[in-house]
Order: C-alpha cells, then sequence, then structure tokens
C-alpha cells in the first residue's frame, strides 16, 4: 500500500467505525434502554435515564460530530468532490443529500431526543409549575418515553437513507 493511500484508508476507517458505534448507539437506546427503562419504577427512570444522557453526550454526541467531519473530509479532500462544479454530479448530489441528512440527525438527536429526555428525567409538574401527583407522574414518564420512542425511530428512519446514499456513492452516484 502506498504512503499516500494510508491517510484515506485512516479516514474511512474511522468514518465507518465511528457511524457504527453512533447508529448502533441509537438503536441499542431504542431497543433495549428504553423498553427496561419504562419498566422501572419512576424515580429510578429518572436517575438512570439522567445517568444515560449524560454519558451518551459524552460519547456519542462527540462521536457523531467527527463521523461527520470525516464524512466531510472523504468526499472532498480524498474523494470526488475536488470542486464546486463536483456538487452537481450524481455522486456530488448523493453526497450533499448524506451530508444533509447527517447534520439533520445530529440537530435531530441534540435538539429532538435529547431534549425530550431532558424531559423524562426532569421534575414533573404541571401547566402551573406546580409538581404532579403520582400517579400523574407515571403517566407523564410513559408519554415522555413513547416521544422519545417515536422520535428514535424518525432518527433511524434517516440513518437508513444516509446508508442508501453510502451504498448509492459506492457505484457512483
Amino acid at each position: 500500500m502506498p504512503l499516500t493511500l494510508l491517510p484515506l484508508v485512516i479516514a474511512h476507517w474511522l468514518h465507518v467505525l465511528f457511524a457504527i458505534t453512533w447508529f448502533g448507539g441509537v438503536v441499542y437506546r431504542n431497543l433495549i434502554i428504553l423498553p427496561i427503562l419504562v419498566q422501572t419504577a419512576d424515580e429510578e427512570q429518572r436517575q438512570l435515564t439522567r445517568r444515560f444522557k449524560e454519558r451518551a453526550d459524552q460519547l456519542i454526541l462527540p462521536i457523531a460530530l467527527l463521523v461527520i467531519v470525516l464524512g466531510i473530509l472523504r468526499g472532498t479532500i480524498f474523494g470526488q468532490i475536488q470542486s464546486v462544479d463536483a456538487l452537481l454530479t450524481p455522486y456530488g448530489i448523493t453526497w450533499t443529500a448524506a451530508l444533509v441528512l447527517a447534520l439533520f440527525i445530529f440537530g435531530w438527536d441534540v435538539f429532538g431526543v435529547g431534549a425530550e429526555v431532558e424531559n423524562w428525567y426532569g421534575e414533573q409538574v404541571d401547566g402551573e409549575g406546580s409538581p404532579l401527583a403520582a400517579p400523574a407522574v407515571t403517566v407523564a414518564l410513559k408519554q415522555s418515553a413513547s416521544r422519545i420512542l417515536t422520535l428514535g425511530y424518525i432518527e433511524i428512519g434517516g440513518f437508513i437513507l444516509v446508508f442508501t446514499c453510502m451504498i448509492l456513492m459506492r457505484f457512483g452516484y
């Protein structure tokens, strides 16, 4: 392998590894963590959710940003997008679509799912700011968990679209 190929191989390898980690984290959250949390006691739900979110923010969000940055490098410095005109080729259009989708998924995770998770572990209050009674807290937590699952499944759908773009780019589209 020529030495000039080494940075491309490293960038590609890290891009794929980090993408697997990002996607896997989202799938694991939706298919494993959330269903288990919903079945635990209210206060334990809130404590565990806070801990999971803190860890995800420390690990998954930086990894997601690295996926995006490495994808930009893979498409430009190490790839076919060497000019603005290249963005108008089939590959360039697909690459741009994948980039926009990845940025959307990242924003969706931070401002959609992340915000709802914070609501889930925060103090449950009524419209006037008064703490809810125990039965109402249980209902509010279940509703919040349902919204997080829905947002998470939409996020997984976004990943499927990005993966489709990756496959198309592999074949020059």
